[in-house]
């Protein structure tokens, strides 16, 4: 699996946490995946742009 499929795997994970009410998760999960982006992507990469 590349790396941009896990960030995207991460990424929906994080979503679910949020959809069953782990927000405190689902928050620490999207911050983790956006730096990792921005350090594996870099910062002017549209992914974590968006």
């Amino acid at each position: 699996m590349s790396t941009t499929h896990t960030l995207a795997s991460r990424d929906r994970l994080a979503g679910a946490y949020q959809v069953a009410g782990r927000v405190k998760q689902a928050i620490n999960l999207h911050e983790r995946n956006l730096a990792d982006r921005e350090r594996v992507l870099g910062r002017d990469h549209p992914d974590p742009l968006a």
